[in-house]
């Protein structure tokens, strides 16, 4: 009785423990937790019944089999919450650069859409825009997206079909171009309050935090993007270096329910296009380490757009060919900021944003230090040295 009463307090933990993880499935770090305790369990009672020269009995069993397991969701628990602050996930370059690129679609792309004229472009008193032209709460929420799909996907095969896929072991998949550049549409299913836990970093979020990311999931819904690809840099089946470009209107997600009332977010493929070679790497806390820097420097909860869209700029030409060196000319880093306030000549408005990025990037280890030169052009261009040590492991 007293083995059974052990047994049954031991479930219910490992029943609360659970409901903490949530339904999400563990990932493959977590799945080594579980394989690594059931081994070597296992191994000891095969050595203990050798010395017993008998079997255990079955309530004896159960109890160190029991143990075991709790034991197992302890650690993936206390892992799991360490990972909400160390580590990093990965977002695709091609995502980002299509994040940090807006500009006007011009009469002579708007060709290169199917579902564009010029005729459309010179008509329009607001010509549409290229690239994927987010709010900073839209940019979080990618964040989350990401970070999400990053936490649950199988990442360690590269060449399995279920590569990062997120919550799916069959993704659908699509082609970019030709055969030789295939990427999946991940999924992730969660439920809202799981998902606005990650996107408040709250343990118990309000019902205000849940409708201010269901307001965001709405508006991204219905929103789409003229997207340009430009190089999709692969090697093809002759492991000849090849570059081809991609051009189309996308939406970042599709929007579903499963039968348990969890959501079903079909990302864009985009979210793991390439994501193998080119990517970039965020730390795990990175909306927190830009939210409590802009704080401190500015005594302010809301970090402008274009401060984002500036940290992940700088992110993305981190370790480029192994270099912690960027230039880029002022003007070129006015337009990529905000390319409305560049054509306005908004010179204050740019400088106060790119001098709030730098400072922020300094304070969260991103950026060791800069310079402003003249360059050969005789424009002033900055050089950013940026920290190989950012990622903490």
């Amino acid at each position: 009785m007293e083995k059974a009463k052990k047994i049954e307090e031991l479930q219910k933990e490992a029943s609360e423990i659970e409901a903490k993880l949530g339904n999400r499935k563990l990932s493959d770090s977590e799945l080594k937790v579980l394989f690594a305790h059931a081994d070597k369990k296992r191994a000891e009672i095969e050595a203990l019944e050798r010395k017993r020269g008998k079997a255990m009995e079955t309530p004896e069993y159960s109890l160190i089999i029991e143990e075991n397991y709790l034991d197992s969701l302890r650690e993936i628990y206390e892992e799991r919450l360490k990972g909400k602050e160390t580590g990093s996930f990965r977002k695709p370059k091609h995502l980002v650069n299509a994040s940090t690129n807006i500009r006007p679609l011009t009469i002579e792309k708007a060709s290169l859409f199917s579902s564009l004229d010029e005729t459309q472009i010179a008509k329009a008193k607001t010509p549409p825009m290229m690239g994927i032209d987010l709010t900073r709460g839209e940019r979080k929420l990618v964040n989350c997206f990401s970070m999400i799909l990053h936490q649950r996907s199988q990442t360690i095969d590269d060449k399995s079909l279920n590569y990062y896929s997120g919550d799916t072991d069959k993704p659908k998949r699509v082609k970019y171009v030709n055969n030789d550049i295939i990427a999946p549409l991940p999924e992730l299913r969660l439920t809202l309050y799981e998902l606005t836990k990650v996107y408040s970093r709250k343990d118990n979020p309000s019902g205000r935090d849940m409708k201010i990311v269901n307001t965001l999931l709405e508006g991204l819904l219905h929103k789409t993007y003229y997207v340009e690809l430009d190089p999709i840099e692969y090697r093809d089946r002759n492991n000849q270096k090849q570059k081809v470009s991609w051009r189309g209107r996308i939406a970042l997600f599709m929007l579903g329910d499963t039968d348990n009332g969890e959501l079903l977010i079909q990302l864009n493929s985009i979210f793991a296009l390439q994501i193998r070679d080119f990517y970039v790497n965020y730390p795990m806390n990175y909306d927190k380490l830009l939210e409590e820097a802009n704080l401190k420097l500015s005594k302010s909860r809301v970090i402008p757009n274009g401060v984002y869209i500036f940290i992940e700029y700088l992110a993305s030409r981190r370790g480029v060919n192994n270099s912690y060196k960027h230039e880029i000319y002022k003007s070129t880093l006015y337009e990529k900021i905000n390319y409305k306030w560049a054509k306005k000549s908004k010179i204050k408005e740019l400088s106060d944003t790119i001098s709030r990025g730098i400072n922020i990037a300094k304070e969260i280890g991103l950026l060791e230090k800069y310079e402003e030169i003249t360059g050969s052009t005789g424009e002033i261009k900055y050089i950013f040295h940026t920290r190989k040590d950012w990622i903490k492991r």
